[in-house]
């Protein structure tokens, strides 16, 4: 079952300062690639939530919050 994503303000303004610093200090395409594989890793895990693991601090909601990892960014679903 997929879920549909919800982007918050604050991860859309983490998402924003992650480009820009790449963006400056590295390159635009290196920038790009890094925002597209965190778009793409939040799909992966709306379309199976199970990959992700089971967020520890957070098992007592009822949601059940789970994450999954793309190189150093922690992405949630819940």
């Amino acid at each position: 079952m997929a879920l549909k994503i919800l982007w918050t303000e604050f991860a859309e303004k983490e998402l924003k300062e992650i480009f820009n610093y790449y963006h400056e200090k590295a390159n635009y395409q290196v920038a790009k690639n890094l925002i597209d594989g965190i778009y793409n890793a939040t799909l992966k895990l709306a379309a199976q939530p199970e990959i992700g693991q089971i967020e520890e601090l957070l098992i007592a909601r009822k949601e059940g919050f789970r994450y999954l990892v793309f190189k150093v960014i922690k992405l949630f679903i819940g």
